[in-house]
């Protein structure tokens, strides 16, 4: 199913904030590398 400018997620419905927090850590970094890669401004 496309989803265009979309990040979708299917984290367990279960989980420690710590894991949820690593993840989004993780993203996080991931989006901050591509900003700075591609010259993104906010």
């Amino acid at each position: 199913m496309p989803a265009g400018h979309i990040l979708r997620m299917s984290p367990p419905i279960v989980m420690s904030l710590e894991v949820a927090a690593k993840g989004m850590d993780i993203i996080e970094e991931a989006i901050a590398e591509v900003e700075q890669e591609y010259g993104y401004t906010k």
